[in-house]
């Protein structure tokens, strides 16, 4: 059945400086694509599009251990994408969690579906510092699958990420900022509803889609990892998954 988990962390001195990031996963157990079903050969490494809800939960776990000094919120929305009687179905227009209306223009694109919720409720609720999304969302195995693609809103958090990245052995591919793409304002938006969930295959539609879920006055710190690719090549190989 759908849950939606929510895991709050605070540290034995929290202090009134301390900082509140809220980490959101996406958890579809097994993605066959619903009604637009995928074939076979696609559907092997489905069981993987849960990989963003057990990076964050193994993340909050880890910071549980060594009493990490800030405080957490993991939201973690749990699926799965099947096909039945109560599948939803093309053209079917949902509410999300902050009064939007969204046309499914395609059943398999139904984990921005999801995060878009979190991240609702992570902004009305949480209010926190900072927001890291992680989830199967996009492919873009074609450039490279050991690289984890990510874009941001803000230039701290970048900054951040490089320092991350030279401490790791994760290599990422930055896409260009939010504003530099093509009518981001209203790629999404629908005719029969604020927003459709879908408007062709673009590497960078599932993270425009989920931006528009952010207060923009000023905007939430942001940042987005895909982790797709990664996990689809090289998952098997770590057992649990590359970190």
């Amino acid at each position: 059945e759908p849950c939606f988990l929510k895991l709050h962390y605070r540290p034995k001195n929290n202090s009134e400086g301390t900082k509140k990031l809220s980490l959101i996963g996406k958890g579809v157990i097994l993605d066959t694509g619903g009604l637009s079903l995928k074939t076979d050969g696609q559907m092997t490494k489905m069981h993987y599009d849960m990989a963003g809800a057990a990076t964050v939960a193994s993340v909050f776990r880890l910071a549980v251990e060594t009493n990490l000094a800030v405080e957490l919120v993991a939201l973690l929305p749990i699926v799965e994408n099947a096909i039945g009687p109560n599948a939803g179905r093309i053209h079917d227009i949902v509410t999300a969690y902050d009064g939007q209306t969204v046309e499914i223009t395609d059943t398999d694109a139904e984990g921005r579906l999801i995060l878009a919720d979190a991240l609702a409720y992570s902004e009305k609720r949480l209010k926190p510092d900072a927001v890291v999304t992680v989830a199967t969302l996009c492919d873009m195995s074609d450039f490279g699958p050991d690289f984890l693609k990510v874009m941001t809103n803000d230039y701290k958090l970048l900054r951040k990420m490089r320092v991350a990245e030279s401490h790791s052995h994760e290599k990422m591919l930055h896409f260009p900022p939010l504003e530099h793409f093509d009518d981001v304002s209203d790629l999404f938006t629908g005719t029969e509803s604020d927003l459709v969930n879908e408007r062709g295959f673009h590497y960078q539609t599932g993270m425009i889609f989920l931006s528009r879920f952010l207060q923009w006055d000023p905007s939430t710190p942001w940042l987005y990892l895909d982790v797709a690719a990664v996990f689809e090549s090289d998952a098997d190989n770590y057992g649990a998954g590359p970190g």
